[in-house]
């Protein structure tokens, strides 16, 4: 992992973390050790996504009513900032991502698209109007928060259903209803900030940048890493056909659908070349470009993304994509970096790590922003903590080296003085992810004979021991699994994530192991017989 290289100015620049409330549930008294923690590293601001745990008025959308906060919890998570000088940037919804909202039947015809919901109808009344009345309860909840976070991005599917085809582009559309909800916000005293994507998915500037001045665009890019990058988001994601030129270089990975740089409208073109390096864009320079266009910006790196899955993030990953963003932001002096922890992709797809296994990229971000905290884990120092982190990076990816690791890990749990039970899900977390490798390596070896009876009996006794012994395993470690992280999380969601962990291992060990007998029988019969064909 690259070293800090910088002291990005701390004073009045927002260095934040994202709290988001659709995944592992924490019990309400972990609130106050949590906003400890947060300002002993010296963040300063909160983004927090509430989405169905928020203790709306007349609004019937929660999903798990075990876990949404009562007013009284909600006033003492901010009673809690309050006191430590921690600013809370509410996120309510307004356009996408209403999955938690419209997949209740009652909301459904609300959506864009009933099938998938997700998307408002802008030619809906009445989802306008409950996105509005959820918007207005949110914002009065707040009444310390300088700024409202109205989400606005990923709208898939917007303008395209039959009510709104033919009304206009995705853009004119957009920018309408941002601008109304523009004027909401304000006349309720507060400051809105967008996701930025569609904005950069639809670039007109002419269009876009009227809106300078009156909205805080949030960019967000949360793998993006180093001073240059082979991808651009510019009216889609975008790589040069240099990369094409005859093979010589091996092309980076991309992810999802792209265009080439090279077939932009000449304008937007003209735009871009001033951050192109050949095939190469200069990292996350959609902050210089809106910044020119007169925006005040806030970046959005990750410490937690749905890439990572429900065990152990890529710290590398993390690191470096948060150095960079703090370049970014430096060379445009803009407002700050939020590093964003999605608890879920969606809320229709499963829970993801807990945030406890954040903390090392939080430590990470605060020290890029030019804080100098203690140590997340006292008795370890800085260096010793980013080089387990990228240890456990580098065997999460690749799975080398993995007797060396938890070798590291208990050496060093042994030195750690404080934070024991963020300590713990991180050494446990990594036993689970050792766990399913083990399980994927011994039913690939048992799927590979499983075509054919070859294999002599002993064999498959051998085989089907290993994978008995790793059923075993597996079922002791959920134990101690439900047991260590029940003492802080609850709810549906915490045992959605549970059956994640260890369900899918579980069920192909034991759909190997039926399989396994079934050959072990055939092959005693073939080859335990009088002569050479078993007869």
């Amino acid at each position: 992992m690259a070293s800090i290289e910088k002291d990005y100015a701390v004073e009045n620049k927002i260095t934040g973390v994202h709290l988001d409330l659709k995944g592992l549930m924490f019990r309400p008294e972990y609130i106050s050790a949590l906003f400890a923690d947060l300002d002993a590293l010296g963040i300063n601001t909160v983004l927090v996504e509430y989405e169905d745990i928020f203790p709306f008025n007349e609004i019937d959308i929660a999903w798990d009513k075990s876990v949404v906060w009562t007013k009284s919890t909600l006033n003492h998570f901010l009673s809690e900032a309050r006191k430590r000088k921690i600013e809370i940037i509410p996120l309510q919804q307004c356009l996408s991502h209403l999955e938690y909202a419209f997949r209740w039947k009652k909301y459904r015809h609300m959506a864009e698209d009933p099938s998938t919901p997700r998307t408002l109808c802008l030619q809906s009344p009445d989802g306008r109007a409950l996105v509005r009345k959820m918007l207005r309860q949110v914002i009065e909840a707040h009444p310390e928060s300088r700024f409202i976070h109205i989400g606005m991005d990923e709208a898939v599917g917007l303008a395209t259903c039959d009510k709104c085809l033919g009304k206009g582009s995705v853009l004119s559309a957009f920018l309408g209803y941002l601008d109304e909800l523009i004027d909401f916000v304000h006349s309720l005293g507060k400051e809105p900030i967008i996701w930025s994507d569609m904005l950069e998915d639809n670039l007109q500037p002419e269009l876009i940048e009227p809106f300078a001045g009156r909205v805080t665009l949030c960019v967000w890019d949360y793998s993006t890493g180093g001073d240059k990058t082979h991808l651009a988001r510019i009216n889609g994601f975008r790589i040069s056909r240099e990369w094409l030129d005859k093979g010589k270089d091996e092309l980076p990975y991309i992810w999802g659908n792209y265009g080439y740089v090279e077939d932009l409208p000449r304008d937007i073109l003209a735009l871009v070349e001033p951050f192109r390096q050949g095939k190469w864009f200069k990292s996350l320079f959609q902050a210089d470009l809106f910044t020119q266009m007169g925006f005040k910006v806030i970046g959005a790196g990750a410490s937690r993304m749905s890439g990572d899955g429900q065990m152990l993030p890529d710290y590398g990953r993390v690191y470096n994509n948060l150095d960079t963003w703090s370049r970014a932001l430096e060379r445009n002096n803009q407002l700050g970096l939020i590093a964003t922890s999605w608890a879920r992709a969606s809320s229709f797809y499963k829970p993801n790590l807990p945030f406890d296994l954040t903390w090392p990229g939080i430590g990470r971000l605060a020290r890029s922003m030019g804080h100098a905290p203690e140590p997340f884990w006292q008795g370890l120092s800085w260096d010793e903590i980013d080089r387990i982190a990228a240890n456990v990076a580098r065997y999460r990816t690749t799975g080398n080296f993995e007797s060396e690791l938890f070798s590291e890990l208990k050496s060093a749990g042994e030195l750690v003085q404080n934070h024991t039970f963020e300590w713990r899900s991180l050494t446990l977390l990594a036993e689970v992810h050792r766990w399913q490798r083990h399980c994927a390596d011994a039913s690939h070896d048992m799927e590979f004979f499983l075509c054919a009876p070859r294999m002599v009996t002993e064999w498959w006794d051998k085989e089907l021991l290993r994978l008995e012994s790793l059923l075993g395993e597996g079922g002791a470690l959920k134990e101690r699994t439900i047991s260590h992280f029940s003492e802080r999380y609850y709810g549906l969601a915490f045992d959605e994530w549970i059956n994640a962990l260890f369900a899918p291992s579980i069920n192909h060990l034991l759909a190997c192991i039926t399989g396994g007998k079934e050959k072990r029988e055939a092959t005693r019969h073939l080859f335990n017989g009088t002569d050479a064909h078993g007869e």
